[in-house]
């Protein structure tokens, strides 16, 4: 859990370059403090976002989550995503406690939605730890393959981590099943109908598809193209499709 929090509270390569600007300056640190202030008081968004940020790191001025989030959501209700993003993650870290259960998920799938990469990244670490929503793991690899495939930092190294813990994971679960069913559910393959089926599942020549229609099974024909299968290839037992298993 700690390391749940550390990322959670990863700080931006831009406020670590403010932070240098306001401790090496010149004037007293308060001067600069007070300058966001008075632009953020009278509405400018950029400030409030700024502000807030040096709020939640403390280091040119005291931790304040409360005083950030204050901020955070002034400059959310105009809509201003990089506050959404913050804010979101603030509440979903347990920094300050949301209006509602699932405040972070709201604030931060908007920015999703636009494609925001640090905002799909947080939304996968929350899938991945049930911080906020309910524990989904194939979302969550999906939300850190899309970050990763926008360029966010360590995104595909968390893809690479909970594929594999979740193939691990899927592979225990059919060698505890008898081959007897192929059943598959929102989850992914529950069990194998042969011996021929098993191996080219492990092998993944034979895959899981999370499609919008609901779960599948996926291969290839003979020229190597992707194709749904209804049937096992091998004894032809059908797919079913059930319940995912609590």
């Amino acid at each position: 859990m700690e390391e749940v929090d550390r990322i959670f509270h990863k700080r931006p390569d831009s406020l670590k370059k403010r932070n240098e600007i306001i401790k090496n300056a010149d004037h007293p640190v308060d001067m600069e403090i007070n300058g966001f202030l008075a632009a953020a008081e009278d509405g400018d968004l950029k400030a409030q976002h700024q502000l807030a940020l040096i709020y939640i790191q403390g280091e040119a001025v005291p931790q304040n989550f409360a005083e950030a989030e204050k901020w955070l959501r002034k400059a959310s209700e105009a809509d201003h995503l990089p506050s959404k993003r913050e804010l979101g993650i603030l509440i979903a870290s347990g920094s300050v406690k949301g209006k509602y259960e699932t405040e972070a998920y709201d604030l931060l799938i908007g920015p999703l939605d636009r494609l925001d990469p640090r905002s799909v990244y947080y939304l996968a670490l929350m899938y991945e730890n049930g911080k906020g929503v309910e524990k989904d793991i194939l979302n969550s690899i999906r939300l850190y393959g899309i970050a990763a495939s926008l360029g966010y930092p360590g995104a595909e190294e968390d893809y690479a981590r909970v594929e594999k813990a979740y193939t691990e994971e899927r592979h225990a679960i059919l060698r505890s099943m008898p081959l007897l069913n192929l059943e598959i559910s929102e989850d992914g393959i529950e069990a194998a109908c042969c011996k021929k089926m098993f191996d080219v599942i492990v092998t993944g020549d034979i895959f899981f598809i999370d499609s919008y229609k609901g779960p599948a099974l996926g291969g290839m024909d003979e020229d190597g193209r992707d194709i749904v299968l209804n049937a096992c290839p091998f004894c032809s037992a059908p797919v079913r499709v059930i319940e995912k298993k609590k």
